[in-house]
């Protein structure tokens, strides 16, 4: 792309590029892992390349990461979300909000869950080209209103600030679209997107045998004088910076699926035992074979062939690793919506005081959800042509009850330290009201079992 035609953006995301990938990763699943290749699952010292990826096709990711990623974003979204003051128009708007069948709730469940995973994430409110000119009347029979576009935060290239860094000067976005080049083939269609205020230019990337080109495939105006991109954040460090606020549950994850693996690897060492001889001699002996109905012969008198088995200390060792670290991912689920005093955790005495100004984490976010949206509501309704106050709230359940905080984290303490059992803690989880009503502890027991390796009791070993 020609710099000159494209002004140099004063923030870029590189230094936030490298916490993503694993982030992705995670969310993607085992598949998404296993492609990761030695990325995260370095291959041993001396393993050969088959062994490893043996090895590799063997892993499986239990997702503690998405799991807890899902389970918050259906806590904040157990209800829909109220748009206070819309009208019939908007409600047309808002029930298909990204014109693919998605209404705001579910469109925002989407965008929520995207930036607690990276801890951040952008929606785009755009308009259809239309033919200058075109009055509100003949926009309505060709469809053309305002809809969002979900934008992943490695998608923004970069972004140029007004000088007292609260506007936005220029964004620009990368993407990618699978086109038709005939009936039959089709191809990758890569393309960046500026954004100006009042305006918009389209650029395509073009191969060719001596390097890439980008042409200005399109350019445009816009109705309004502002660029309709707009930043949510789970941790914000900056204005349009953010890290991941599950970082720390991602590392542990994906430390479980390493210490999963190398499990899986020495029971598949262990299973099979070795035979082993003394005595035997390769040239005046003949070739073993085993086998129920094989004779084993030596030719020295005092030889004997026997089998040589693993003690299994490594095994227990290998799944105390795996149930800690299980423990300790499952904390995070917890401590996000646990109600903190604002400026750090709340401890046992301050929230005993009744006029203590706390909210956890969980619900933290999701207010400042909200103030991105009314945001995306009040472009919509520039796009409209209205200056009307419009504004979202989420009610969805946010945090614990205060009153039941000091018992959770209690409940914590004994389950880490051995004196309780996983489904007493469980149940008394469910029983306050952290855990839904048709959680089955005993159930759950059973798919945590189904996932370990054949030999480990896993509802005895809770």
């Amino acid at each position: 792309m020609d710099s000159g035609n494209v002004a140099t953006p004063t923030i870029e995301y590189r230094e936030m590029s490298s916490k993503w990938p694993k982030i992705r990763a995670l969310m993607g699943g085992t598949e998404a892992l296993r492609q990761a290749g030695e990325t995260y699952l370095p291959k041993h010292y001396a393993e050969t390349n088959s062994r490893y990826k043996e090895r590799l096709k063997c892993s499986v990711l239990k997702n503690y990461f998405q799991s807890t990623v899902d389970h918050m974003t259906g806590k904040v979204f157990s209800k829909p979300v109220v748009v206070e003051k819309s009208d019939s128009d908007l409600d047309k708007i808002l029930n298909n909000a990204d014109r693919l069948g998605s209404d705001i709730t579910d469109f925002s469940s989407g965008i929520f869950q995207n930036a607690l995973a990276v801890g951040l994430h952008f929606v785009l409110v755009d308009y259809p080209t239309t033919p200058q000119g075109m009055n509100l009347a003949q926009e309505r029979q060709v469809n053309a209103r305002p809809y969002f576009v979900s934008v992943k935060a490695e998608d923004v290239i970069g972004i140029k600030l007004s000088s007292d860094k609260t506007t936005i000067e220029e964004a620009r976005i990368y993407e990618v679209s699978t086109e038709y080049t005939g009936r039959w083939s089709q191809t990758q269609v890569h393309r960046v997107r500026v954004l100006y205020p009042g305006g918009f230019e389209l650029w395509k990337r073009i191969q060719k045998n001596d390097g890439d080109d980008w042409i200005l495939e399109t350019e445009g105006s816009m109705s309004i004088n502002e660029v309709p991109l707009i930043p949510f954040y789970t941790k914000k460090i900056r204005p349009f910076y953010a890290t991941p606020p599950l970082e720390d549950l991602a590392d542990l994850n994906i430390t479980h699926w390493q210490s999963y693996s190398d499990q899986r690897s020495i029971l598949s060492v262990t299973r099979f035992p070795i035979l082993g001889a003394s005595g035997y001699d390769s040239e005046d002996d003949p070739e073993v074979e085993i086998g129920p109905f094989k004779l084993l012969a030596t030719s020295d008198s005092q030889g004997k062939y026997y089998y040589i088995e693993h003690s299994g200390t490594a095994i227990e060792a290998g799944r105390k690793d795996l149930e800690d670290l299980k423990d300790e991912m499952a904390m995070f689920g917890i401590d996000i919506m646990l109600p903190q005093v604002a400026g750090g955790n709340a401890t046992a005495t301050q929230s005993q005081i009744s006029n203590v100004n706390t909210s956890s984490k969980l619900q933290r976010m999701a207010r400042g959800y909200e103030s991105s949206m009314n945001e995306v509501l009040r472009i919509t309704q520039k796009w409209r042509g209205k200056n009307d106050d419009i504004k979202c709230t989420l009610r969805g359940n946010f945090e614990m009850p205060r009153e039941t905080t000091d018992e959770i984290q209690q409940l914590i303490v004994a389950r880490q330290a051995g004196e309780i059992s996983r489904p007493t803690f469980y149940k008394e989880c469910q029983r306050r009201g952290f855990l839904s009503d048709d959680f089955d502890a005993i159930e759950e027991a059973e798919l945590l079992d189904a996932e370990q390796p054949t030999g480990f009791s896993g509802f005895g070993d809770l």
